[in-house]
């Protein structure tokens, strides 16, 4: 698993290298790129994803303690799928978008409350 954080890693160190460049778009602007891009990744990859397990889920596998006591959490879209839909490169596909529009969604949130509370500082009365 510590490999997987490597190449995490090796990705984040490209993409927070690209953003001075991307920062000076326009705030909305980037925001509808970044939205298209993951629509179309989703869209695009989503059918070719592969079916093994992830790293941790392949460890878990091996030492054999996936299956080991119920779990305290399931999770609305498990495996990519869809409650009701057979597992397949659309169920996939509409799991991933479910995932976008969330994380787009709580990012959109979380920025939304950050400005507003910027901008409210920003107008306080000074002493």
């Amino acid at each position: 698993h510590a490999l997987i954080g490597v190449g995490e890693a090796a990705i984040t160190v490209v993409a927070v290298a690209a953003l001075p460049s991307l920062a000076r778009r326009q705030g909305r602007s980037l925001a509808g790129v970044a939205l298209a891009a993951a629509l179309l990744a989703v869209v695009l990859l989503a059918p070719i994803a592969s079916t093994l397990p992830d790293g941790l889920e392949a460890v878990a596998g091996a030492l054999r303690i996936a299956h080991q006591g119920a779990p305290t959490f399931v999770a609305p879209l498990a495996d990519y799928g869809v409650r009701g839909m057979a597992v397949g490169p659309l169920a996939t596909v509409l799991a991933g978008l479910v995932g976008v529009a969330a994380s787009f969604g709580a990012g959109w949130l979380v920025a939304n409350g950050l400005t507003r509370g910027s901008a409210a500082a920003g107008s306080a009365p000074s002493a």
